[in-house]
């Protein structure tokens, strides 16, 4: 087999789905969700990141702790022989469409 560059999606990344976020936001206690689009905007603002959009309230569902950690994700896929780890790479942008 000739072996030929390629990559390997790291899949899914979310700690949880957009629907059960939403259901568990109508619930009362501990396991709602934290933040609002509001508290979201203000935290990535503090920390110099310019923010664009027209809902905010869809801006919680893609705060960063919605997600895994991305080295996490990627070090399991290279320790298993998925893909092999070539470069780190940092996002300057994100669009959502």
């Amino acid at each position: 087999m000739r072996l030929r560059p390629s990559s390997t999606r790291p899949g899914t990344t979310r700690r949880s789905s957009r629907s059960l976020r939403h259901q568990l936001r109508r619930a009362p206690g501990p396991h709602r969700p934290r933040g609002s689009g509001a508290e979201v905007r203000r935290e990535l603002e503090d920390a110099g990141i310019v923010i664009k959009t027209a809902s905010v309230g869809g801006l919680a569902e893609e705060a960063p702790y919605a997600y895994k950690d991305v080295a996490d994700v990627v070090g399991v896929v290279d320790a298993v022989g998925l893909s092999r780890k070539v470069a780190r790479m940092r996002p300057f942008g994100v669009l959502k469409g």
